[in-house]
Order: C-alpha cells, then sequence, then structure tokens
C-alpha cells in the first residue's frame, strides 16, 4: 500500500508561478504542483494515489482544504461539501481481473500523458497500457473502470437543511489545479502593488518571503499612491 503522506512541503508561489508557466495541460499542471511540493517520482504513482496527494498539496499551498459550496436541487439552500485529505476514502492499491492470463492494473500518472487527442482512441490507448496478463484480448473499459480509483465523478451528499439527497460531480485534479492557479496568480498582483507604491525592482520583491511580501502588497493596496 502507497501511504499518503498528510504534510507537504509548502513551496514558494513565486517559484510554482514560474513552474507551472511552463505546463502545457492540467496534469502537466498537477504533476508539476506536486513536484515542487516534494513528491519524487509523481508521475510513476497511481491516478488514485496522485489526487489523494492534491489534497495535500492544496493545502500546503493554500494553506485551507479544499471544499465546494453545492445548492440543493429542493430548497435551494447552500451545503458546503469538504473535500480535505481526511475527508475521502483510503487507497487500496487494485486490479482488474477479466479472465484467465488478463487483467487491467490502476493507470498511473504517466499512462495519461500523450494520449491521442481522439476521444475513443486514447480510451483503447490507455486500456492497452494498462493491461497485465499474457493473454490477448479480453479487456474492456468496465475492467479499467473498476481498478482505477481516481477523485473524479458524482459525489451524493445530504442538505444540511431538508436533508434530501444532493448529487455534485467534482474532478479533484481541476478543482485543485484551478484553485492553485488562482493563489499563483495573486503574486502578480501583489508584486505590483508593492513595485507601484515602493518603487523597488522586481527581483527584490520576488526574493521577499510569502508573508512579509502579502503583508507589504496590503499596505500599498491601502495606502494612496
Amino acid at each position: 500500500m502507497i501511504e499518503v503522506p498528510g504534510v507537504l512541503v509548502a513551496p514558494s508561489r513565486v517559484m510554482l508561478l514560474r513552474l507551472l508557466s511552463d505546463a502545457s495541460t492540467e496534469l502537466d499542471e498537477v504533476l508539476t504542483l506536486l513536484g515542487a511540493c516534494g513528491v519524487p517520482g509523481c508521475a510513476d504513482l497511481p491516478i488514485g494515489v496522485i489526487d489523494r496527494l492534491l489534497l495535500v498539496a492544496h493545502r500546503a499551498v493554500t494553506g485551507r482544504d479544499l471544499e465546494l459550496v453545492v445548492s440543493c436541487p429542493a430548497c435551494g439552500a447552500l451545503s458546503e461539501l469538504p473535500l480535505g485529505a481526511s475527508d475521502v476514502p483510503s487507497h487500496t492499491p487494485r486490479c482488474s481481473w477479466c479472465g484467465p492470463g488478463a487483467g487491467v492494473r490502476e493507470p498511473v500518472g504517466a499512462d495519461l500523458l500523450g494520449l491521442p487527442v481522439d476521444g475513443a482512441e486514447a480510451a483503447r490507448e490507455l486500456l492497452r497500457r494498462c493491461s497485465v496478463g499474457p493473454a490477448e484480448g479480453g479487456r474492456d473499459q468496465a475492467a479499467l473502470d473498476r481498478a482505477e480509483q481516481s477523485l473524479c465523478g458524482n459525489v451524493r451528499v445530504a442538505c444540511t437543511s431538508c436533508r434530501g439527497p444532493i448529487e455534485h460531480y467534482v474532478d479533484v485534479q481541476h478543482l485543485v489545479a484551478t484553485a492553485v492557479a488562482s493563489a499563483v496568480a495573486d503574486v502578480d498582483v501583489e508584486v505590483h502593488l508593492i513595485a507601484s507604491r515602493y518603487k523597488w525592482d522586481l527581483s527584490t520583491i520576488e526574493l521577499l518571503p510569502e508573508k512579509r511580501r502579502a503583508r507589504l502588497a496590503a499596505l500599498a493596496a491601502g495606502v494612496p499612491g
């Protein structure tokens, strides 16, 4: 079993901004994020482990757990859907048996890199990459679905007001990538505010500790130019 740590390294947002600017896909972004948080060889980890690590990385970068606000279709009340690392099922290694000599393993991050653009072709290639056993054929998408443990799919919770059912589609990779991109984008705003107010050069501002840069930016934003 692969243990998912509860704490990861909190990377500099300036460094993350530079690293993420070179990522060409969302998967590149999340693998870059995990690498920056101190996870070695993350492309070789199962998808289910990657998704759970992303929840820990979200806390490392933003200082809080990921959560969604969902609306009840019956009464309209808003409920919080917590998505911290402790709110999701733990990961257990899993393969799907398809018949004698034929099986499918859970995809790892590298399996999703360089897939064909066409959806049907990509699905076939992914199935081929994840096939295990000497038998030819006998594997299908349903087998792959049984093996993978990503945090992507419909989540059902009870409304906090009327207790009615709420169903919401969740894609942890997309949610974390979006949240982290927003968090690191704030660096540009902070740098602009400090540079405009104090006339410091870019390299000096970027070398400031995270907390001090944020404090100075807040002061600069509240002081007339």
